[in-house]
């Protein structure tokens, strides 16, 4: 199967939860597969504990393994934390990275943050097997119940996404992401003057959308630096 869907709940130490991970990615590229996709938070068992040498380790199984890894992380911007996710492909370069819009209600308990941009489409054509994807192209990678808001949803299916890659607590999930519809008033009981699709900014405002993503460097102490506008 390809991708890979891992399912499992973590153990309280991070380091055998990377060890889980590498024994995934290994499974995973001897049968064959390109991508390893992991559930949120695995590594730190949803702790905020910081994140940048999860992603080290993560970035470093995708290169030994040969195969591309999704897996979340906890993600430090100055006193913020995010639940954040990146895909990092067979090399180990990294290729995607979001931050969870809606933290669950034990997620914010624990000290996360929700974050105002909303996730971009990833180019999944280098990173699955051409054969068994032949159709591969713009995926949607989302955290949570991210994925279930309608205005991400109409987003990033206006970009041309066409499924999301959802990581979940202890599952991940692969849906189909479907085209956005036209849109046209109903029962209204007089003409209406614009037909077909609704400018996205008039019909569901978004939060700004992030300019670039820059690769996370640890600091001094240890936090790294993330976003650019």
């Amino acid at each position: 199967m390809d991708p890979v869907l891992a399912r499992g709940l973590p153990s309280p130490d991070p380091r055998e939860n990377l060890a889980t991970i590498r024994d995934w990615a290994a499974a995973a590229a001897g049968a064959g597969s390109t991508l390893l996709a992991t559930p949120e938070l695995f590594c730190s068992a949803s702790s905020t504990m910081p994140g940048g040498w999860l992603r080290a380790r993560l970035a470093h199984i995708a290169k030994t393994e040969r195969i591309a890894v999704a897996a979340s992380t906890p993600e430090q911007d100055g006193e913020l934390t995010y639940v954040s996710a990146s895909i990092w492909d067979a090399r180990g370069a990294l290729v995607a990275h979001v931050r969870k819009v809606r933290p669950s209600g034990a997620q914010l308990d624990a000290g996360f943050t929700g974050w105002d941009g909303p996730p971009a489409p990833v180019d999944m054509r280098g990173l699955l097997h051409p054969a068994r994807h032949p159709e591969a192209g713009l995926w949607a990678l989302a955290l949570g119940e991210d994925a279930r808001i309608p205005e991400l949803r109409r987003h990033l299916a206006g970009m041309g996404a066409r499924a999301v890659l959802r990581l979940l607590p202890g599952a991940t999930v692969l849906e189909p992401l479907e085209a956005p519809q036209a849109w046209a008033p109903t029962r209204t009981g007089v003409p209406f003057p614009q037909a077909g699709p609704l400018p996205e900014p008039l019909l569901n405002p978004l939060p700004r959308r992030f300019a670039r993503w820059q690769a996370p460097q640890d600091g001094p102490a240890g936090t790294p630096r993330a976003y650019g506008s």
